[in-house]
């Protein structure tokens, strides 16, 4: 934590960045343990590896003045995270659609028969009727009476 409150600082001092390295080592030497007791396998954090670049930056650029990296982290959300993951029900949500039309377009086409057999079986029954339709001129009229078709 000693090493948090430094370089938040307004202004760091050659002494203050010494102790703050001192703090640093120290700190990613402790966190060994859970390496060495087997609660982790590894310890590869993002966050605490820019710890090992602050010396060099503040050097560079000055001090930090209480910049955290959680601000670019929270942009990143809202500029790539949130627009992705609203993409993605989107799609889910038109391919839940789409397979609720096809089952339904399955369910009207297997009601009119037309997902029965194969194609070309569908093609030789289709075949009969016309031949049925041109050998009898009354096909397909069913069993109407002349009262029925004039009314």
């Amino acid at each position: 934590m000693e090493a948090c409150y430094i370089a938040r600082r307004n202004a760091i001092s050659s002494a203050a960045l010494h102790q703050f390295q001192v703090l640093v080592e120290k700190f990613h030497a402790l966190r060994n343990i859970f390496i060495e007791t087997g609660v982790r396998s590894s310890i590869s954090l993002p966050r605490q590896h820019a710890l090992h670049h602050y010396i060099a930056s503040i050097k560079l650029f000055g001090s930090p003045n209480g910049l955290c990296s959680s601000i670019t982290e929270s942009k990143h959300i809202k500029a790539v995270k949130e627009p992705w993951r609203t993409s993605g029900t989107m799609l889910l949500m038109l391919q839940t659609l789409s397979r609720m039309e096809m089952a339904t377009l399955r369910r009207k086409l297997k009601s009119r028969g037309l997902l029965e057999g194969s194609a070309s079986s569908f093609f030789t029954r289709m075949k009969m009727v016309e031949v049925d339709k041109a050998a009898d001129p009354d096909f397909g009229s069913g069993d109407r009476t002349d009262d029925e078709k004039e009314g």
